[in-house]
């Protein structure tokens, strides 16, 4: 169960050891199948917001394996990704600025990448992941971690390269009978698609 400003939500099992649910927006085509459906997607289609900021509070009766617990954490205000909409192509031969606001004090802004280049058998591609500081505001990714992404293949004038910025909380440890180590942390994520030239 999940508990949270926005009220509580059922976190159903799917499988063995594996329970999800869907708190807000839907899963991009990008992620999926489709890269031609990206001009005209929104990645918040779907179900209304769940996740505002505040405090929330998973828990589990437990079962035969592991034992009851309960942990809690804060989500800050989201992440803005400023320079977001300036960022439409990314020459790999020049250091690729990002900034953002918001996000909170603590955690750590991932900055990514994926560049992918395909045909009608075969897909191949490369990808960097990068970590700073939330109150840093900026990071600027080397030229030369960006030059060793092959250049963005393309399908229908849309390019196969995603760049993400999103925050990872610091999270919190919890424990319960039967596992090690138990931690819930938040990440929050947006992700565009680009061509790497």
């Amino acid at each position: 169960m999940l508990a949270g400003p926005m009220g509580t939500k059922q976190i159903d099992r799917v499988d063995v050891g594996v329970y999800r649910a869907s708190l807000s927006g839907s899963f991009p085509s990008f992620l999926t199948a489709d890269p031609k459906a990206l001009a005209a997607e929104s990645v918040n289609q779907g179900l209304p917001g769940y996740l505002e900021p505040g405090t929330y509070t998973v828990s589990g009766p437990g079962g035969s394996d592991v034992g009851p617990f309960t942990a809690s954490l804060v989500i800050p205000d989201a992440l803005n990704w400023t320079n977001r909409d300036a960022i439409t192509s990314v020459p790999r031969s020049r250091d690729l600025s990002v900034t953002w606001a918001g996000g909170g004090q603590n955690g750590t802004v991932q900055i990514f990448g994926s560049s992918v280049v395909s045909d009608d058998e075969t897909a191949s591609g490369a990808v960097f992941f990068c970590r700073e500081d939330v109150s840093a505001g900026a990071f600027s990714v080397p030229s030369a971690v960006l030059s060793n992404l092959p250049v963005s293949g393309m399908q229908s004038g849309v390019p196969f390269g995603i760049l993400g910025v999103g925050v990872v909380s610091d999270g919190t440890r919890f424990a319960a009978s039967g596992i090690d180590l138990g931690f819930l942390t938040h990440t929050d994520l947006s992700l565009k698609p680009v061509g790497f030239e």
